[in-house]
């Protein structure tokens, strides 16, 4: 089967990322946690922004959830941003991770796959945070973060404070609470 794809499913995240870049330049290879939920939530994001009269490279992104999920998302922003004319760093200057421990900065304790989207300490130097490291809710502020995406399976964690920070950034917040099942998600309507 020398042109079949090989459809990666359901691996740990650590062995997700590294199944994948292994293979890639061997054999057609698909991972759908990382590149299905990717695509999907990119697309999700241009309609949104046309939808408000914006362009991608209009927004600031919050990934909130590092696992396979969440950094695909963020992979496929940033290509998204980077199709827009953006450069590398252009592009990732406006994505912010998440994850249980707060933004994604170099420096913190994290696993090698995060590491791409860490941004640098001297990004976060002069914002308002009560640690070292900060929470989703002072990364929106700080960041000015204009659309939201849930891939934590942390149900309800874009509650009414989180909903309310984003859209002191823009008039139509872009939120994906994309977790799932429903028990997992973080908000429900």
């Amino acid at each position: 089967w020398p042109n079949a794809i090989v459809q990666w499913e359901d691996f740990a995240k650590d062995q997700a990322f590294d199944v994948l870049d292994a293979f890639r330049d061997e054999i057609p290879t698909f991972n759908d946690d990382i590149q299905g939920t990717g695509a999907v939530a990119l697309a999700g994001l241009l309609t949104a922004t046309k939808l408000k009269s914006s362009t991608l490279a209009n927004e600031r992104f919050l990934v909130f959830g590092a696992g396979a999920g969440g950094i695909g998302v963020a992979r496929a922003i940033r290509e998204g941003l980077e199709q827009t004319g953006l450069s590398r760093a252009e592009a990732s200057h406006r994505i912010f991770v998440v994850d249980s421990k707060g933004l994604l900065v170099e420096g913190r304790a994290m696993e090698a796959y995060k590491k791409d989207f860490a941004q640098p300490a001297s990004v976060i130097a002069d914002w308002t945070k009560a640690g070292a490291v900060p929470t989703m809710l002072e990364t929106i502020a700080n960041a000015k973060i204009t659309a939201l995406l849930g891939l934590s399976g942390q149900p309800a964690s874009f509650d009414e404070a989180v909903v309310r920070a984003t859209a002191e950034n823009t008039a139509r917040p872009i939120i994906f609470a994309l977790s799932n099942p429903t028990s997992a998600c973080e908000a429900v309507p």
